[in-house]
């Protein structure tokens, strides 16, 4: 994405703070407070406590505004500390201005920060207020500092009449990766504190509208079209919607296992998602940008069938990469009839994932494909034809759950799929809704036990399909070994790509990896966490403990990965796997995110995987030259070619 800035940062010293505060005296009064708190204050000090860290983050950086930012973060802290003092938190009940909250990320501990705009009248009005999820644009030098004195209470947004909720999203990554997994818990920690402020009934769930402008468009068509079912609306302005043609430094072909992979990456590829969501996009007439929306229209041309679409591209004429006020009036009356009508779960779906990563949609759940990264699609109704069952259509798909609300557990629903009948048993969920499995062998579809036995088997399945770099989208710790490896070309190889991570995901990931020593790394954690082992099994013992459950097989001096040998003197393995100590967790093997500084420091539209599930690298190659690379087929074997 080109380099926009949504923000402007008016860094204003709050009032009422003790004037002349360090950040020293700031670290000192909240590790006090922290000392004395109970329960319900805990996110009250982490409110302020991401200014220490913004502050703190500002020493690494070299910033231009950096004195000014570091004074605006003492301020705000010292005057929040003021009245915690007197056990109040202002902060969280705002009205008609801008207020900055933290929540705790679960990838890496992290705390992160989101901006929040309550409307006037929020607290008295006793009605539920709509609630719109920004996604900003890309800004280099971005930082949590800058964030959070771009939204300082002195800004008083124009908007009156929803509640605002801006993410800050790891920063510049466009929404992917922790970024998407920042926008879903920044949501979840704004309803966590209302809920914990009495007033949750004020947020309505069923008027969500997520929207953003370039760099925010990008990351608006990518959750909007991935997870269509969690917006009342979407309005993308600008951005990407593929990567070959919109990065210009990619050259025409790419690696076969690169290539494939981009149907996860490009939402264009899941244009037909649009059937699902009311999409209002914008454009300016003369920005180059434009092609994303068009990509979009171009693919939906000729939709027809049910559900019909809902789509209105607006175009600014004459206007380049900007969203005038004026414009941006004229997009929120075309929003206003979807998000007066609100969400509602649809009687009729018609869905198309790539990977079971982005497999529900209302109440159809993908458990399971034939093939990732292809297009599979599901068309489901509910009351079919005869006035009974369901309806339901697969193509590319082995494995679903229908959620059916009221059905009582152990009675029987009639779904016809793929052409036949299946009387299927209804079973209950934690939260009292009836569900039902369908698992395909063949053509033959089946229930029960024994689609149950299907979709528990170790198969790619939501949360555990890969690549590799759908491990850091949760909670995950790297390992360290306190061996002796066998080779250590190889092993530097591999501490450099460890350290190559750390770096990268605290400049452009705004956090900090977790590492243990593998002499350190509880049961708990083992189990928890996914796993990412460097080194070789000499090194590294929690690796040498996994390995005779890890499709990797070490001879002498040689590895062997599929039908290939390599010698582990010259070659590193790379790889990512359900993880044994727990199923629903992945191990990865000598690797961070396969996409490195120099993807993070260009246009976002290439931070999309390098590698698949596994690889063999060169050692003794900077980064490590790609020897082979793809992807385990979906019971996570070996693909046939590579046995």
């Amino acid at each position: 994405m080109w380099i926009i800035s949504i923000a402007i940062i008016l860094v204003t010293p709050c009032q009422g703070a003790e004037p002349g505060q360090t950040i020293e005296q700031v670290e000192k009064r909240i590790r006090e407070v922290r000392s004395k708190a109970g329960k319900s204050d805990i996110s009250k000090i982490d409110d302020i406590e991401i200014y220490r860290l913004a502050h703190e983050r500002l020493r690494l950086e070299n910033s231009k505004g950096a004195p000014a930012l570091r004074k605006a973060m003492v301020d705000e802290a010292s005057e929040r500390l003021d009245h915690m003092s007197g056990g109040r938190a202002p902060w969280q009940d705002a009205e008609g201005g801008w207020s900055c909250m933290a929540y705790r990320s679960r990838v890496d501990d992290s705390l992160q920060p989101c901006a929040i705009f309550l409307p006037s009248g929020y607290h008295l009005s006793g009605k539920k207020w709509p609630v719109d999820v920004v996604l900003h644009g890309r800004s280099d030098g971005m930082t949590h500092a800058s964030f959070l004195a771009g939204h300082s209470k002195n800004r008083k947004p124009s908007r009156i009449d929803r509640v605002v909720l801006e993410v800050f999203g790891r920063g510049n990554v466009a929404y992917r990766w922790a970024g998407e997994t920042d926008v879903f818990e920044a949501m979840e920690a704004l309803w966590n504190r209302e809920t914990a402020r009495g007033r949750v009934k004020l947020l309505d769930p069923d008027r969500v509208v997520l929207k953003g402008f370039s760099m925010g468009g990008a990351g608006t068509w990518h959750l909007g079209l991935h997870h269509p079912d969690r917006w009342t609306a979407i309005q993308p302005g600008a951005g990407f919607t593929n990567t070959i043609g919109y990065a210009k430094t990619l050259p025409d072909k790419l690696p076969e296992w690169q290539s494939r992979i981009l149907t996860l990456y490009d939402a264009q590829a899941s244009s037909a998602n649009a059937c699902m969501v009311p999409v209002v996009a914008y454009s300016g007439g003369d920005d180059p940008q434009i092609d994303a929306a068009r990509r979009i229209e171009q693919s939906l041309k000729g939709w027809t069938g049910n559900p019909p679409l809902r789509f209105a591209h607006i175009v600014a004429p004459g206007l380049g990469h900007k969203m005038p006020p004026d414009w941006e009036a004229k997009v929120g009356e075309a929003l206003a009839p979807h998000v007066a009508a609100g969400r509602s779960e649809p009687d009729h779906i018609r869905f198309l994932t790539h990977s079971v990563r982005h497999g529900k949609c209302y109440w159809v759940e993908v458990l399971g494909l034939e093939s990732h990264y292809a297009p599979s699609t599901i068309e489901a109704k509910r009351n079919g034809v005869d006035g009974e069952g369901l309806v339901v259509s697969t193509k590319g798909i082995t494995a679903l759950r229908l959620i059916l609300g009221e059905s009582k557990p152990g009675s029987l629903v009639k779904v016809t799929i793929d052409g036949k009948v299946v009387e299927a048993n209804v079973r209950g969920d934690s939260k009292g809704k009836g569900l039902i499995e369908l698992a395909k062998s063949g053509e033959t579809w089946s229930e029960g036990i024994a689609a149950r036995k299907f979709i528990t088997s170790l198969r790619k399945k939501p949360g555990l399909q890969g690549p590799i770099d759908d491990a850091f989208m949760e909670r995950f710790i790297c390992v360290i070994g306190t061996g002796k490896p066998r080779n250590p070309i190889a092993h530097d190889l591999a501490m450099s790509r460890l350290q190559a991570f750390r770096d990268q995901w605290r400049t452009y990931i705004h956090g900090e990896v977790i590492v243990r020593m593998d002499t350190e790394l509880s049961q708990k954690e083992r189990g928890e966490a996914n796993l990412i082992l460097f080194g070789d099994p000499s090194a590294n013992k929690v690796l040498a403990d996994m390995l005779p459950r890890l499709p990797l097989k070490y001879v002498g001096n040689d590895f062997v990965m599929g039908d290939s040998r390599f010698n582990s003197a010259a070659h590193l393995p790379v790889l990512i796997h359900p993880n044994p100590y727990n199923p629903g967790r992945y191990v990865v093997l000598n690797s961070g995110h396969t996409f490195g500084q120099s993807e993070l420091k260009g246009t976002n539209a290439l931070l999309f995987p390098r590698l698949g599930d596994w690889a063999v690298l060169r050692a003794g190659t900077e980064g490590g030259e790609v020897v082979q690379a793809g992807f385990f087929d979906e019971d996570w074997s070996w693909p046939k070619s590579s046995r």
